[in-house]
């Protein structure tokens, strides 16, 4: 179990019984609201993508509390656990969370009357049924690792997906994968690329390679990928269009995910 906020006081936990399902909803929501009002929005993110629930508990002492939990798959506990602002030290990354900010948006929704308030924020690991060959399965996975994403996931809050021996960010980007594949182009997905003199590295979605030209595919609407990045992609746009790249084009990732064909269909079509 990862602890993502520890309020004050013994940090033992005893979980009780899930607070009401209308109140936690009504609880949440306000604290999300409160969230984005106060520019918050990473955190407000955080708080509606991940299936947190509100739960009574206590500790050796007797002491009464809530706490704020979220069971959740590997790649999910993964980039929860790297979410964390390190202690004594800000948020520099627009995937971190600042988990002390949730907790007292909840708290300072919670009615005054109410005695109720967080003192935890934790993330447990769901374990998923072993298939008999897993070990086989992982092993093919990981010495087959080709793409330079993996250079990348080292500092990165972005949890590893693996699809057909190569590095992937998420679902989106492994079906415009398989797309782009069936069409018999040249892709590179998610390669390192240096910008000249400038020893510059950047990291695009796809480039792929059609009828003699050069063109590159982003996946947008993911975490890496949020508003607030809005005028660095702008840059690294720019930069690669100055080395001739075209076309170079953005897509939605729901779109991506929903209909693959459709969006590699209007990508290939500005090749000419």
């Amino acid at each position: 179990m990862i602890r993502l906020y520890s309020g004050s006081g013994s940090t033992g936990i005893e979980f009780l019984e899930l607070v009401d399902s209308d109140v936690q909803e009504r609880l949440l929501y306000a604290a999300a609201r409160s969230l984005v009002r106060k520019n918050m929005g990473v955190e407000a993110a955080f708080l509606a993508n991940f299936e947190f629930r509100l739960f009574d508990a206590t500790n050796d002492f007797g002491d009464q509390f809530w706490v704020l939990a979220a069971t959740v798959p590997i790649e999910q506990y993964e980039y929860l656990q790297q979410s964390r602002v390190p202690l004594m030290r800000s948020k520099t990354d627009p995937n971190q969370c600042d988990w002390e900010n949730v907790a007292k948006a909840i708290n300072e929704s919670v009615p005054h009357d109410d005695q109720s308030y967080v003192r935890f924020i934790v993330c447990q690991l769901e374990l998923s049924e072993a298939p008999d060959n897993w070990r086989q399965s992982l092993q093919g996975s990981v010495s087959s690792l080709t793409n330079q994403a993996v250079r990348r996931y080292a500092d990165s809050a972005v949890p590893i997906r693996t699809h057909d021996g190569l590095v992937f960010r998420s679902h989106s980007e492994t079906v415009i994968y398989d797309e782009l594949k069936s069409r018999g182009v040249l892709v590179l997905p998610l390669p390192a690329a240096v910008l000249g003199n400038s020893g510059k590295k950047l990291e695009p979605d796809f480039v792929v390679v059609h009828q003699g030209k050069v063109g590159i595919l982003e996946v947008h609407g993911e975490p890496w990928h949020p508003p607030e990045r809005a005028t660095e992609e702008a840059n690294r746009r720019r930069e690669l269009r100055n080395f001739g790249i075209e076309p170079y084009d953005t897509f939605d990732a729901k779109l991506c995910r929903e209909n693959p064909k459709w969006v590699v269909d209007q990508f290939l079509k500005q090749f000419g």
